[in-house]
């Protein structure tokens, strides 16, 4: 069977798009991605998608610019569009170019896609790269997930990232190549051992080999072994993590007392699959160690410490919970006018805090017709207070005078009383008059300045929602 036939059978077995639908085709000039371009034209017209090429141009090399002469020729050639992404020196990082050229590739691989409504990208990753991924993950102490190897199809976003070359080995791409004519550009730095994964390749690999020659049918066995260990254990891990974390787009909240009872083999697989479910990107996976160091101080760390993990992540403990989340990510930032107040001063209308919350002042009969259980309400006096309100974030010295009490009380001290998280202290709205009287602190405490919702003396309801 050529290569065309057992590509074309592959394809035709799973068939992730419809006919004609954009697929884009990360094209890098190398054998790989010159093969895998070349199968996908000469598939049947009931599975061949409508090819988008996209191509980097890294400058790594003097090669480069030659390099993207021969994608752009290509693409001429075969009547294909071409997306070109210019990677220039000055935006090199001076460690880590691995792993910092791989983040670019990828997001410009997700924004070809998107221009050209596409949601999959395919790259030419082949069986010997995963028996190198493998070998590179188990040296450097990754999980049992990350020993299972590159996944032909992972989800990033929008985007379905595709590698459907991986059933075959470099040989037989390299055959493949020769047999049908086919022009491709040989990258120097493979041979370069600067770079991790050509040590492995070039170095480590072949002297496994000396000891077997089955070594790479091996290494894949065995990584289908612990895949299918890990299908049966599924279910046990996702069970205990949805009793124990609870996970949202910004963060991972643990429960610590109840992830504690878990035996501490079951706490590192709950762990783990936490983080493969909070972020799919793979360069969020967690090493064993940093499992390990993260389990030790949960279980003797002080109350109000905090821990760095990889990738710009924390670990925060507040109370009985463990909050983890990225140090700067900018959601987590309060926009310049959120610092400054958001005002509310027009008369039954919304005001919107962010895409989830809303804030209005309404009269009451209007705020009868409107109200509904989601909604959360204080009722105030016009003499009482000074226009216009305002909503805004905590800040030091906020004080709030007391319902039932002449006195008043540290904003600061109500979050302590009610073991409020710090996270959310920082999230929370407190509105407070012209005068800088606070009125509310939302979902936590109103004011004296509140009235009882049966009096007679209300002028106006200020109402919040959140969806």
């Amino acid at each position: 069977m050529t290569l065309y036939e057992a590509f074309k059978d592959h394809v035709k077995e799973r068939l992730y798009w419809k006919p004609r639908d954009p697929v884009i085709v990360a094209v890098s000039g190398g054998v790989d991605s010159i093969v895998l371009f070349d199968l996908l034209t000469h598939l049947p017209q009931e599975y061949k998608p409508k090819l988008v090429i996209a191509h980097i141009n890294h400058h790594l090399r003097g090669e480069s610019d030659e390099e993207e002469a021969f994608i752009r020729h290509l693409a001429n050639q075969s009547q294909t569009p071409l997306h070109v992404y210019q990677w220039h020196q000055d935006n090199h990082p001076d460690t880590g170019i691995e792993k910092a050229a791989r983040d670019v590739r990828y997001q410009f691989f997700s924004e070809v896609a998107e221009k050209e409504n596409s949601s999959h990208v395919l790259t030419a990753h082949h069986q010997d790269d995963q028996v190198e991924t493998i070998l590179m993950r188990w040296a450097r102490g990754g999980t049992l997930e990350e020993l299972t190897g590159i996944p032909e199809m992972r989800k990033s976003g929008r985007t379905t990232v595709l590698r459907l070359l991986l059933p075959f080995s470099k040989k037989e791409i390299i055959r493949h190549a020769q047999e049908n004519g086919l022009e491709w550009r040989e990258d120097e730095s493979n041979a370069s051992l600067d770079y991790s994964r050509n040590r492995f390749r070039n170095k480590i690999l072949p002297l496994l080999k000396e000891e077997n020659q089955a070594i790479e049918k091996h290494i894949l066995s065995f990584s289908n072994d612990i895949a299918a260990v890990l299908e049966l254990l599924a279910p046990l891990i996702h069970k205990e993590r949805e009793k124990t974390i609870d996970l949202t787009e910004e963060e991972i909240r643990i429960e610590i007392p109840d992830f504690m009872t878990l035996k501490r083999s079951m706490r590192k697989s709950v762990l783990n699959d936490a983080f493969l479910k909070w972020n799919d990107s793979e360069s969020y996976i967690i090493k064993q160690t940093h499992l390990d160091l993260l389990i030790d101080w949960l279980e003797k760390g002080s109350p109000h410490s905090s821990f760095d993990l990889p990738n710009d992540l924390i670990a925060e403990r507040v109370y009985n919970q463990c909050v983890i989340k990225q140090k700067q990510k900018k959601g987590n930032q309060p926009s310049p006018l959120v610092e400054k107040g958001i005002p509310i001063y027009s008369l039954n209308k919304w005001v919107s805090l962010n895409e989830n919350e809303k804030i209005g002042l309404f009269s009451p009969s209007l705020y009868e017709q409107m109200r509904s259980e989601t909604s959360q309400a204080v009722f105030l006096n016009k003499d009482a207070i000074s226009f216009p309100l305002t909503a805004r974030h905590r800040k030091d010295g906020d004080r709030l005078s007391l319902k039932g009490s002449n006195g008043s009380k540290k904003v600061k001290d109500i979050f302590i009383d009610q073991k409020v998280p710090m996270l959310e202290r920082n999230r929370a709205w407190i509105i407070e008059d012209n005068s800088g009287k606070v009125i509310w602190v939302i979902n936590y405490k109103e004011s004296a300045l509140s009235l009882d919702p049966l009096t007679d003396t209300i002028s106006y309801v200020l109402v919040y929602e959140k969806k």
